[in-house]
């Protein structure tokens, strides 16, 4: 691994002197980029799963010809390019035109693409982001998404399409158009946040961890099973009247178990706005009971979770009182 690092490391020094001895003294084009590339050889390295999603023509264009280098010196060879595992250097203007504020982003190649697409759009939905970038499934992409709206690093803004809301419980219908700050729906529409500001000219976007994004489904009716429907997917394995917490809970049940529970409280909170810690506890257990019984510390560690991710937050003068954040 070290020697394959090594390797590219000295490869690519190599081809950047060709490359700039091939340009002489002509500027570099308007939209160039300047591209880092690590060839690692697929057998010593972790495999990267998730496929990789088309690029913005600049960087394409830039990745063809680093492509095009390498095959003509290493003929038998095949490159493979795990754009997830990539990272970019943006530079973003926020603001107006007036007062602009400009600020350089240290994103993953996944929110690259993404933010780029801004610049050619005012609004997407993320079903057509998915559409434009080619990723299929889109599991991993939304987490990139979902860190640009992050409310402590809020690069994107996103609103609900119509009045859809989360389909799957007996009272979905009073719930609210908008969806949580870590919510992220296919339908949602996806703007650039002018007002987005910082104190740092340099800002890295932090990517949060899958478990924090809830991915709210619009689609189709509730479940004949019963039991809540709040995170697209998490409900699968789950058994229907489940016995409840127990020793012998499979750890990938036990994990779905948790998401349902945040998907419980998600819900409740966005609909009350303000609760009580056991009135919340009561009603998070009675929503998620035909599927399996949560303790009241099962569900108060989820809380602390949510808390923490910005979900929501307690009351300043009463720790025991929790308000939504929307």
């Amino acid at each position: 691994m070290f020697n394959d690092l090594k390797t590219s490391s000295d490869f690519l020094a190599v081809y950047r002197r060709e490359r700039q001895t091939a340009a002489g003294d002509a500027p570099p084009a308007p939209s160039a980029c300047e591209l880092d590339v690590s060839v690692l050889t697929s057998g010593f390295w972790p495999v990267v799963a998730d496929p990789p999603c088309t690029l913005p023509r600049s960087v394409q264009a830039a990745a063809s010809h680093f492509e095009a280098y390498y095959l003509s010196k290493h003929s038998g060879r095949r490159l493979r390019w795990a754009t997830v595992k990539g990272s970019a250097e943006v530079r973003g203007t926020f603001g107006t035109a007036a007062a602009p504020r400009r600020h350089e982003l240290s994103v993953s190649t996944y929110q690259m693409c993404v933010l780029l697409l801004f610049n050619d759009a005012e609004e997407l939905s993320f079903r057509d982001v998915q559409a434009v970038l080619g990723v299929g499934g889109a599991g991993e992409l939304r987490r990139h998404v979902v860190s640009l709206l992050n409310p402590k690093c809020r690069i994107l803004e996103k609103r609900s399409r119509g009045g859809g809301g989360v389909v799957g419980s007996a009272s979905a219908a009073a719930l609210p158009a908008a969806s949580g700050p870590l919510d992220l729906d296919d339908g949602d529409i996806l703007s650039v946040n002018a007002d987005f500001t910082s104190k740092m000219v340099k800002v890295k976007v932090p990517l949060i961890s899958a478990k924090s994004v809830l991915a709210v489904t619009t689609t189709g009716a509730a479940g004949g099973r019963g039991g809540s429907r709040g995170a697209a997917g998490l409900s699968e394995g789950v058994p229907a009247g489940g016995d409840g917490d127990g020793p012998d809970v499979p750890g990938q049940v036990e994990e779905t178990r948790k998401h349902l529970v945040e998907a419980a409280i998600v819900r409740t909170m966005k609909t009350r706005k303000t609760m009580e810690h056991n009135s919340l506890v009561a009603e998070v257990i009675k929503q998620v009971s035909a599927r399996f019984q949560p303790s009241p510390a099962d569900v108060k560690r989820r809380i602390e979770g949510l808390i923490e991710r910005d979900y929501m937050e307690r009351d300043r003068e009463s720790k025991g009182v929790y308000h939504y954040l929307a």
